[in-house]
């Protein structure tokens, strides 16, 4: 699966989970998951991982996930993308 792939779907589901139009910049790798940025927080990114999985019928390490400091867009499409066994390359 294509890596822009991974980053839409990832993307879309972090603006799902959250219920609420996003008016800021353009959505980049970079794009901080807090307050400075999407606004996400712990249970919204909760909700996400669960949409991610249920779209792309995969399970993600519930370790992985509940111990993760993720704090940007670009970290949530590279466990995805290294879920589905790929590596994005810089």
């Amino acid at each position: 699966m294509d890596a822009e792939v991974v980053r839409k779907l990832a993307v879309q589901a972090l603006l799902d989970a959250r219920q609420k139009n996003f008016t800021g910049a353009p959505i980049t790798d970079e794009t901080p998951l807090g307050d400075a940025g999407l606004g996400v927080n712990s249970l919204t990114l909760m909700r996400a991982f669960m949409m991610i999985e249920d779209r792309l019928n995969i399970t993600l390490d519930d370790a992985v996930v509940a111990d993760g400091k993720f704090a940007t867009v670009g970290e949530i499409v590279q466990l995805v993308y290294s879920r589905l066994g790929q590596k994005i390359e810089p």
